[in-house]
């Protein structure tokens, strides 16, 4: 069992643009007792989203472990892979 991610303990980054917002999702067992919680990494635009976390789709989701939350960091080093530029045609990865 694993409660050590929560929505109450999400984080919430904002750098080059963008805004991590992870979403919590709970696995329950069959009894209707809660199994396990995994995070679902989701990078938005920040000028698309709500400030009560309005229905908004994801730019992308970064690679990470569905049992704890990025560190500010660890989101800054997904949003940098992800807007590098394409060295042949120049143009970003999600832009």
């Amino acid at each position: 069992m694993n409660y050590t991610v929560s929505w109450h303990t999400a984080p919430e980054y904002r750098y080059r643009g963008v805004v991590y917002m992870p979403h919590v999702d709970e696995q329950h067992n069959e009894d209707g007792s809660l199994d396990v919680r995994k995070v679902f990494h989701d990078i938005y635009d920040e000028t698309k989203v709500a400030g009560d976390y309005g229905v908004v789709t994801p730019i992308f989701s970064a690679d990470h472990s569905p049992y704890k939350f990025m560190s500010e960091d660890e989101f800054q080093y997904h949003v940098d892979m992800m807007l590098h530029e394409c060295p042949h045609c120049g143009r970003s990865s999600i832009k």
